[in-house]
């Protein structure tokens, strides 16, 4: 939720991330499989050791960069929340 801070950043934990080029059936969903195949974009383990390091193999390294919200701009906010809403919500997450 927004604390109600000019930043409106949540800190919402984020745990491993893997991204596929194509539909997944269920037993390949990363909360059952944490393989990686040809078909895997990337794959961003949270809680290793280099949390920004692609473990696919393919170097789709990321780089955190914290960008400020002027607390003017409460559409920009809503949207942020929503999208931290969507993102934490497993309905998003696996739809085809």
């Amino acid at each position: 939720g927004d604390d109600g801070a000019a930043h409106g950043a949540g800190d919402g934990v984020v745990d491993d991330v893997r991204i596929s080029d194509r539909p997944l059936r269920a037993e390949q969903l990363l909360f059952n499989s944490a393989a990686v195949d040809e078909h895997t974009v990337g794959y961003w383990k949270f809680e290793a050791a280099n949390p920004y390091a692609d473990s696919s193999g393919r170097g789709s390294e990321i780089a955190a960069q914290p960008s400020a919200v002027p607390p003017d701009e409460p559409r920009t906010t809503a949207l942020i929340n929503l999208c931290h809403v969507l993102l934490n919500s497993n309905e998003f997450l696996y739809v085809d």
